[in-house]
């Protein structure tokens, strides 16, 4: 049970993480066309910005839904172990 629940934590640290890491470049890229939205406009980059902004956002989402099924198949170990 032990080692279910530690490799378990493991792999949830793991997509934790990576959502987190993909959510936080999402951020500093619309922060960026925020605080030079005049540069943006000027050099027409808003579609660009709007598929990095996307493109990371989407990647947070596919890793949270990893987790949510890992943590689903930890939470189901443990009680089948149990």
């Amino acid at each position: 049970m032990a080692m279910v629940v530690f490799i378990g934590t493991t792999v949830l640290n793991r997509y934790s993480k990576d959502s987190s890491e993909c959510t936080t470049s999402a951020a500093s890229v619309a922060e960026g066309a925020i605080k030079a939205v005049q540069v943006v406009q000027a050099f027409d980059a808003f579609e660009s910005l709007t598929d990095q902004h996307k493109s990371h956002l989407e990647k947070a989402m596919e890793f949270g839904i990893l987790k949510a099924v890992a943590g689903a198949i930890l939470l189901g170990s443990v009680f089948f172990i149990a």
